[in-house]
């Protein structure tokens, strides 16, 4: 499995764990007579931990940062269109034509912060 896949699904599962975390909390408030000030502020810090405990699987920082760079990697190797990459598609331009050099089963488009992302890691590399 590629380590950005599994990444996804390890983020997924820290989210889903973090909802059922949630959940007990929002059941705990329905069933006893506590003031909702009262409850907020027992959860709080409960749900803090629960979220630094599963913390540690998210990606970091130079995760995101070593992607973009080999992301930037592909694009100069393959000479890939950006704007193609952009939709989660990895094109190059032959004969004034857009080429499918890989078409994956689900395309991603990158957000406004994963292109964010990318141009200050071009930005702050050597490339």
């Amino acid at each position: 499995m590629y380590t950005s896949l599994l990444n996804v699904k390890q983020a997924i599962s820290v989210e889903r764990k973090l909802i059922d975390y949630l959940k007990t909390y929002i059941d705990h408030d329905c069933h006893h007579p506590t003031p909702p000030t009262h409850l907020l502020a027992l959860c709080c810090p409960a749900l803090r931990s629960s979220y630094e405990k599963e913390e540690a699987d998210l990606p970091k920082l130079e995760d995101l940062q070593g992607a973009a760079q080999g992301l930037m990697r592909l694009q100069d190797v393959y000479v890939l269109q950006v704007a193609s990459l952009i939709r989660g598609l990895f094109q190059r331009v032959t004969e004034g034509q857009p080429i499918d050099i890989y078409r994956p089963a689900v395309s991603v488009p990158l957000s406004g912060d994963d292109c964010f992302l990318v141009g200050k890691v071009y930005i702050l590399t050597d490339h």
